[in-house]
């Protein structure tokens, strides 16, 4: 059976349809979520590497110990990559690779505020184990997560969006700006501990 979805939208917005089959289910996002954890990673490591040989150079000798607040600040700086990505591509590397794309539900790009709100939300769609997000998908017509369903977003099939004549260029543009900032911002707070 085909979940077939109408949006009632202001006269200035494209009405889409989404069918269920045109969005990501929670294996697919965990999946894409666990790519970008490489990534971030990856960029991590390098960014503190480096920042700890400026530190050197510097004579600002050994960093501070981790603290909560350093917590805090991981999480906002992985959030930032995902948003900054999602809202100048469409998709973080993890997307990008598995084929998906974050848009508003219209098919549309994603504003930066969007993409925001539905990062922010991440922490508590992941708790234990990512439980309340599962929950939240299951009972969305369109898999969307709590923060999806509070930005008004949606995780598409790039095929879904090509479909229906909707452009999906940028993504890699979008990932790749992203995980500079992430880089930046990592190297800048490991610096700075």
């Amino acid at each position: 059976m085909s979940t077939f979805v109408t949006l009632h939208l202001d006269a200035d917005e494209t009405q889409t349809h989404f069918e269920l089959h045109d969005t990501v289910g929670f294996g697919g996002r965990l999946a894409a979520r666990a790519i970008d954890m490489v990534v971030m990673f990856g960029g991590a490591v390098m960014a503190s590497a480096a920042a700890e040989v400026v530190r050197i150079l510097l004579g600002l000798g050994a960093p501070g110990a981790s603290s909560p607040s350093g917590l805090l600040m991981s999480t906002v700086i992985a959030a930032l990559y995902h948003a900054v990505s999602e809202w100048a591509g469409g998709a973080t590397f993890g997307k990008l690779l598995m084929g998906y794309r974050v848009c508003r539900a219209t098919g549309a790009d994603c504003t930066f505020r969007e993409a925001l709100i539905r990062n922010a939300f991440f922490s508590l769609d992941s708790l234990a184990f990512g439980f309340p997000g599962y929950v939240a998908m299951r009972k969305s017509v369109w898999n969307q997560r709590v923060g999806d369903r509070v930005a008004h977003t949606v995780v598409v099939r790039k095929s879904a969006l090509e479909a229906r004549g909707i452009g999906t260029h940028g993504a890699l543009v979008g990932a790749t700006l992203g995980l500079v900032v992430f880089v930046a911002l990592t190297f800048a707070a490991a610096l700075l501990a």
